[in-house]
């Protein structure tokens, strides 16, 4: 087999960011994580935008706070009276969902996963991703796989009867 041409590749790379356009706007409220109560305040709201818009950066307290507006202590407090979690706890809670997300519905080696969702190996993933999940990230793929095969399986039987 030759190389993929350039027409191919841009293709994979346009199909690739649609389907992870799709998995944030299919968990988007879930990334945003903001409660609808009204003690939910706009600095909190600040930095969970600034959290989602990119996964892959990773925000010190200290970046948040500025973002925020607010001190580091002060930031703390409201992120965890508003969201329940830590900044940090948060982050990793975001970038295990999109995980989820990616293995579930795309084809992506974990590897790749792992640079997409902003975690700097597939060690640190796995062991946030048993915290958050209690299970392994390969049990979200082959549960998404054999669910598509048990329904390709229904659809041969339907077909041949």
């Amino acid at each position: 087999m030759g190389e993929p041409t350039p027409a191919a590749v841009s293709a994979f790379n346009s199909y690739s960011k649609t389907v992870e356009s799709r998995l944030l706007s299919s968990i988007g409220r879930w990334l945003l994580g903001r409660k609808v109560a009204t003690t939910s305040t706009p600095a909190v709201h600040r930095v969970q935008d600034a959290i989602a818009g990119d996964l892959t950066r990773f925000l010190t307290l200290n970046r948040s706070a500025k973002i925020a507006g607010a001190g580091n202590r002060h930031l703390s407090r409201l992120i965890s009276e508003n969201v329940g979690v830590s900044i940090k706890d948060y982050c990793n809670r975001l970038r295990v969902a999109l995980a989820k997300e990616l293995l579930s519905q795309t084809r992506l080696d974990l590897e790749r996963v792992v640079e997409r969702v902003g975690f700097t190996s597939s060690r640190q993933l796995r062991r946030v991703w048993r915290r958050v999940y209690t299970t392994a990230p390969r049990q979200a793929r082959n549960r998404s796989h054999s669910s598509t095969a048990a329904s390709e399986n229904a659809c041969v039987t339907l077909t041949h009867s």
